[in-house]
């Protein structure tokens, strides 16, 4: 359940001093296998958060509407970045970035740009599709990101087996399935008479 930090509704709902932003993180491999992760903002400064320093160089153009539901269901978001620096166009074509990770927290702010509160997160899946949008005639370049959240995993179909070969290729050195399926003898559960 979401909840609002009570500094937030007691002090600065009645003042007006309140400002909202999205914080967006988006978890990359990049050729050397490495980890790397972009953080950015659709705020007009940028924001540290959690010892990371959220861009705010107004590449972050749009975030799809984010529906909350009481039941179960599989959401996705698509953000839009612009593609005019080349930046995440270059993220898009060199990054591995199929089931990355793909963080939105919602953020208050005062008068000030100091977050007041807790971030609220809002979003957590897994990047499934991104798309590179040039237009030269109208000078635009958009890179969309699309990713689903971790429920989607409920409806994927199982792809490992339980056998030696597919587990020897998670885990070199485990022998753990090594016996499996050279077991003739019928093992008999509970008593019998």
């Amino acid at each position: 359940m979401k909840s609002i930090h009570s500094t937030l509704t007691n002090t600065t709902l009645p003042n007006g001093e309140l400002h909202t932003g999205c914080l967006v993180e988006i978890k990359l491999t990049n050729g050397s296998n490495q980890d790397e992760t972009v953080y950015i903002t659709d705020y007009h400064v940028n924001i540290t958060y959690s010892g990371n320093t959220y861009l705010a160089g107004g590449h972050l153009l749009d975030i799809s509407e984010q529906k909350n539901t009481s039941d179960l269901q599989i959401s996705d978001v698509t953000i839009s970045l612009s593609g005019v620096d080349q930046t995440y166009i270059s993220m898009i074509l060199n990054y591995k970035y199929i089931d990355r990770e793909l963080i939105i927290h919602r953020v208050f702010l005062d008068d000030a740009d100091a977050i007041v509160g807790n971030p609220i997160k809002t979003f957590m899946g897994r990047i499934n599709s991104p798309t590179i949008n040039d237009n030269p005639d109208a000078g635009t370049s958009i890179v969309t990101v699309n990713a689903s959240s971790y429920l989607a995993d409920f409806d994927a179909r199982p792809s490992r087996s339980t056998n030696h070969i597919h587990h020897k290729y998670y885990y070199p050195n485990d022998d753990f399935f090594k016996l499996w399926g050279q077991i003739d003898k019928e093992i008999v559960w509970g008593f019998t008479d």
